[in-house]
């Protein structure tokens, strides 16, 4: 009887064990469509921390921007957050960059914070708002403001942010 005990707690432990391993593996993003490339997720938290911008934030929407290809280019919109060089020009050479360097991604999403940092500033913690004034969507403001409905995009990016800190631990 003491012998099938044992083995029962045997059982029981290494079952958990394994249960426990299983569950780790569930918090990451391989496999994902939503995952972020190691060598980015440092640029993210480096440039969020350092201009007061939840990384996850960033990380969102580069997903919805680029999906994190750094190469993309849309008119006249660079990089893996689609930084806009004739809008944003003088931003970009007084943190030091060229054009060329909206490919970086470091560089990139340094740009990316600074501007949204400036939307904080402007609006207040209106994620909606910033978001929908940082992607463009003038149309979607103007319905904002008369309805209190944000976007289809700015809500999957603030969904997006949430499973990233969900995943970050946070």
């Amino acid at each position: 009887m003491k012998n099938t005990i044992m083995l029962f707690f045997i059982y029981f432990m290494l079952s958990n064990v394994i249960f426990v391993n299983a569950k780790e593996e569930t918090r990451s993003f391989d496999n994902d469509i939503y995952s972020i490339p190691d060598e980015l997720i440092q640029f993210f938290d480096d440039a969020g921390n350092q201009k007061a911008i939840c990384p996850e934030l960033l990380e969102a929407i580069a997903f919805y921007e680029s999906r994190f290809y750094p190469e993309v280019k849309n008119k006249n919109c660079i990089g893996i957050m689609q930084i806009d060089i004739v809008i944003h020009k003088a931003r970009i050479e007084k943190l030091g960059f060229e054009e060329k360097d909206m490919f970086d991604p470091e560089k990139n999403i340094i740009v990316a914070a600074d501007i949204l940092a400036e939307l904080y500033e402007k609006y207040g913690d209106d994620n909606p708002y910033v978001i929908m004034y940082y992607a463009g969507e003038k149309k979607a403001l103007s319905e904002y403001k008369k309805s209190g409905k944000s976007s289809d995009l700015a809500n999957k990016i603030l969904n997006l942010s949430e499973k990233y800190e969900r995943i970050h631990y946070k």
